[in-house]
């Protein structure tokens, strides 16, 4: 599955939809992409990139975080 180029809130209400599910999306950001492994699951959403950092967050600080970039997602498992 691909979908390309979304903006964060479109990333957002993939999260949520597929909650229990994985969702591993590319950050696309001033010419750079970084993978990012995403979870969301009772109100939390997990996210690990690609310096292996885990952040247990919430959707809201992730959109304000991640608010004018776009995403490719690259696979829902």
């Amino acid at each position: 599955m691909e979908i390309d180029f979304i903006q964060t809130q479109a990333l957002v209400n993939i999260i949520t939809t597929h909650a229990g599910k994985w969702v591993e999306a590319r950050l696309c950001f001033n010419g750079f992409a970084a993978t990012h492994f995403l979870y969301f699951t009772a109100n939390k959403l997990y996210e690990e990139g690609i310096d292996g950092e885990e952040l247990e967050t919430s959707i809201m600080d992730f959109s304000n975080r991640y608010q004018d970039c776009y995403w490719h997602i690259d696979n829902i498992v």
